[in-house]
């Protein structure tokens, strides 16, 4: 017998569950500020960066993003659209957001995805 799991329906039930998990997502990240240089929230600023590169670049580019001090680890990842993760640490949300732009005009760096880490503590 085939599920409704196995073409591809999902269940009214599942799919508000997952529509809610999603609206909740996306107002944390919308009310997050990262460009806000006047916060007063002295702790650290974090990022993972997903990186697709030229096809055989991979290496270089992690050599390159490892030379900057605020990138804490990088490394290759198979079966996805990216070819990277990479994890930047800055002591600001405005240092972060200056070393993802420069992160982004990387030469044979063809697209990035920035997820900010947001620390609840």
């Amino acid at each position: 017998m085939i599920s409704n799991m196995m073409l591809g329906i999902m269940p009214l039930g599942i799919y508000a569950r997952c529509a809610a998990n999603r609206v909740s997502v996306n107002m944390t990240v919308t009310n997050f500020n990262i460009s806000d240089s006047k916060s007063t929230n002295n702790s650290m600023a974090c990022a993972y960066v997903l990186i697709a590169s030229e096809i055989g670049y991979e290496t270089i580019i992690i050599d390159e993003l490892m030379a900057i001090p605020q990138a804490v680890e990088a490394s290759k990842v198979y079966g996805s659209t990216y070819d990277i993760i990479a994890k930047i640490s800055a002591d600001s949300p405005e240092r972060l957001r200056r070393i993802l732009s420069s992160i982004r005009r990387v030469e044979k760096i063809k697209s990035t995805q920035t997820m900010l880490i947001i620390d609840d503590a």
